[in-house]
């Protein structure tokens, strides 16, 4: 009895189990992709710089970034946060960005205190975010998370001729 009330888990279990046609069955296709590691996207090109976001909470206060992406594809920001008591909080983060298509990734490697790199923790859920990038103009850039749907309307403040070395 215990033999045939297993099997018939394991079958009910695999029953719920689906597949879209043609992609386990080697039907399906492909692009090709070119040499990536040639040169970076034009969209990557175009995100290098500085930019700057402010955007409000729902329940009063605001959020603010600087961002500084850097050619070499590692990113500095500095998040200015208001609550609506009127108290502050600051901090740094430091990591790599890159660009896939039309999403925007950022993969936080650690905070920057009192002047020293502190690494995060492996696996942490806040390490890593994608962005879907809605308008990228020379000095607009506006993008959506993926986890949360917020919209983030960002304004160039240094192009990538006047980015400055930190940290």
């Amino acid at each position: 009895m215990n033999k045939i009330a297993v099997i018939s888990l394991i079958v009910l279990g695999l029953s719920g189990c689906s597949t879209i046609p043609g992609h386990l069955s080697g039907e399906s296709k492909i692009k090709d992709y070119e040499d990536i590691t040639t040169r970076p996207s034009d969209i990557a090109l175009s995100l290098v710089g500085e930019w700057r976001s402010v955007q409000p909470y729902e329940g009063g206060g605001s959020h603010e970034s600087i961002e500084l992406l850097r050619p070499d594809g590692t990113f500095i920001t500095t998040f200015k946060k208001e609550y609506p008591d009127g108290t502050t909080s600051e901090s740094t983060e430091y990591g790599l960005w890159a660009v896939s298509g039309d999403i925007y990734h950022s993969f936080t490697l650690g905070q920057i205190k009192n002047g020293a790199m502190k690494p995060a923790q492996p696996l942490g859920p806040e390490l890593g975010a994608a962005y879907r990038i809605l308008k990228l103009e020379a000095d607009l850039f506006v993008y959506q998370s993926a986890e949360t749907g917020n919209i983030y309307n960002s304004k160039r403040i240094k192009s990538k001729n006047q980015t400055t070395k930190s940290p």
